[in-house]
């Protein structure tokens, strides 16, 4: 298993009861001083990018963009992996595809319901883009969105611009599959892992798994207090693991 950009040196099991090698770190400047974005997008695999976020928790200085932000190429368009902390990562995003295709954006996918995989909904479904999240996400986000959002625009301050609330408009339980310019793309709920609704997408005929927080790279794993650390471990092994992926982009 390859974790391109990121990799992954531990079992999940391992990763719960032992520290990182690396630091959660604030003091590492931003790699990309241009964008709102944390790093430039890079091509992980061929028409399969991710902006590698911060390792710090979200700051003014990172923007929030402490999570990893994809996007799947295909002839018939674009799909997205996370809408951003805001819709001025958002838009960085989108700018971002711009630069690599004339293919209009077609999906956004929702990790979870935490503000950087979902703050940025409001932009994308303002550009007439659906976004599909797992039910269980959705419900976080009508549930804690509020609180979320004013997280956000604390730390962010005149960063956080017009951002909203806008929940998931599709959703789906335990799968979600389309196939677009020739590419299957899977969208899973493999079990209980970090957050409410975590998912998977999963890309089989280039045995790509877009992780979303079921794995993570440098810091140690969060766990909080709705967090089932055993359940994870199961979900990890018996699930994620049966599909034995090439590559892996964290969450």
């Amino acid at each position: 298993m390859k974790v391109i950009a990121q990799r992954l040196t531990l079992g999940l099991a391992a990763l719960l009861m032992a520290p990182t090698a690396g630091l959660a770190s604030e003091d590492i400047a931003d790699q990309y001083p241009q964008s709102e974005l944390y790093s430039k997008p890079v091509e992980v695999i061929p028409h399969v990018f991710s902006a590698i976020g911060a390792t710090a928790p979200p700051t003014y200085e990172n923007a929030g963009h402490n999570n990893n932000l994809s996007f799947i190429v295909t002839s018939e368009g674009v799909v997205v992996i996370n809408a951003g902390a805001s819709d001025a990562l958002a838009a960085a995003v989108h700018q971002e595809i711009r630069n690599v295709t004339d293919q209009p954006v077609v999906l956004v996918i929702n990790e979870n319901g935490q503000g950087h995989a979902m703050l940025g909904n409001g932009y994308w479904r303002d550009q007439g883009v659906d976004v599909l999240a797992h039910v269980d996400a959705t419900a976080e986000v009508r549930e804690n969105g509020d609180f979320i959002l004013q997280r956000m625009q604390a730390y962010n301050k005149d960063r956080a611009g017009q951002t909203r609330i806008e929940p998931a408009n599709l959703s789906f339980e335990d799968r979600y599959d389309l196939a677009l310019g020739g590419v299957e793309i899977q969208v899973l709920h493999l079990g209980p892992a970090h957050d409410p609704g975590d998912t998977q997408v999963w890309l089989p005929q280039w045995s790509m798994m877009i992780a979303g927080d079921i794995a993570f790279h440098e810091r140690m794993l969060p766990i909080f207090e709705h967090t089932c650390t055993s359940c994870w471990i199961d979900t990890w092994q018996e699930r994620f693991e049966a599909y034995a992926p090439t590559y892996v982009i964290p969450g």
